[in-house]
């Protein structure tokens, strides 16, 4: 450390006391350069992206909760069973193509449950959908997992069954 030292406080006295000052001046310059750049302008940054996201955050969860309230509010009316002698597979693909909804696989299961795979919906579209088959039908999924995708759209894969 000394080896490093000695050389420095060498060039510090032989410099006049004006080249002092406007090397001291330079150190604070770039000492104040440092930590604008490598600290406070990285932590700036940071704060305002921490807010960006969390406000896109806080509007896809209303966004969310808007729609469980509209599935909600449309499913609480009774479950009139209309349709009770068609399969829940028939019902299901036909309100689906009202709603603009493609059902992608469907598997059949042996208790009279619907298995089925929906790629690429619109959010509104697959709750307006799910909401009919309840109110109207009296067919509910009693098992969903929704995926969100680009450009709003949604996949799920859900068990439709008829409530008893």
């Amino acid at each position: 450390m000394n080896r490093l030292v000695k050389p420095l406080a060498e060039y510090w006295a032989g410099r006049t006391s004006r080249e002092r000052g406007l090397v001291a001046g330079l150190g604070i310059l770039l000492l104040a350069a440092l930590l604008w750049y490598g600290l406070i302008a990285p932590l700036s940054a940071w704060r305002g992206e921490s807010r960006d996201l969390y406000t896109a955050s806080v509007e896809r969860y209303r966004s969310v909760e808007a729609g469980i309230a509209r599935y909600q509010s449309a499913s609480a009316g009774a479950t009139a069973q209309l349709g009770g002698d068609q399969p829940v597979r028939t019902i299901a693909s036909a309100r689906a193509r009202v709603h603009g909804v493609t059902i992608a696989r469907v598997l059949p299961g042996d208790d009279g449950r619907l298995n089925l795979w929906v790629d690429q919906a619109e959010s509104a579209a697959l709750i307006d959908w799910l909401a009919d088959l309840d109110r109207q039908y009296g067919i509910a999924a009693t098992r969903i997992t929704v995926e969100r995708e680009d450009g709003g759209f949604v996949s799920a894969q859900m068990i439709l069954e008829r409530a008893s």
